[in-house]
């Protein structure tokens, strides 16, 4: 089985377990109540909801392989779309949005083109991130926090 299939498989085991423990505990309580929750959405989320969960997955593993001296990489971090995708609340697509977006994107592509400086780098998405839910939806800051590297 070649790398990508293994972790193809890998983050699949991984979305279907964040799926199975998405019941929310009283900790994780303003996470849910800040924004619509899957548990909100009978339908299921929609796409930038299970994007930035994505992503929550992939800086977590990141951030463990920076820490652990390893280099990460496009191949087995692609850049998510977040700008084109469909969010749970439509007026979150505002200038604003679209701005930070674009400076997350070029922090990603730093990250992942600059070998030299992934810690630096790879802050600097965090810190995108923080952004960005520092303007829509700032429930998941608690969470958006720990990924960081101290």
């Amino acid at each position: 089985m070649s790398k990508l299939s293994i972790l193809f498989v890998l983050f699949f085991i991984g979305l279907a377990a964040a799926c199975v423990n998405s019941t929310p505990k009283e900790e994780n309580k303003q996470e849910t109540d800040s924004c619509t929750s899957m548990h909100d959405n009978p339908n299921g989320a929609k796409p930038l909801a299970r994007m930035m969960r994505t992503m929550t997955i992939y800086c977590d593993s990141m951030r463990l392989d920076i820490l652990a001296g390893r280099r990460v990489d496009s191949i087995r971090y692609p850049m998510p779309n977040f700008i084109d995708a469909e969010p749970t609340e439509k007026d979150v697509k505002t200038p604003i949005f679209y701005a930070i977006g674009s400076d997350f994107q070029a922090a990603y592509r730093r990250l992942m083109s600059d070998t030299l400086h992934q810690s630096e780098n790879y802050m600097a998405v965090i810190q995108q991130c923080r952004a960005c839910h520092m303007n829509f939806c700032s429930g998941p800051l608690r969470k958006i926090d720990k990924l960081g590297l101290e």
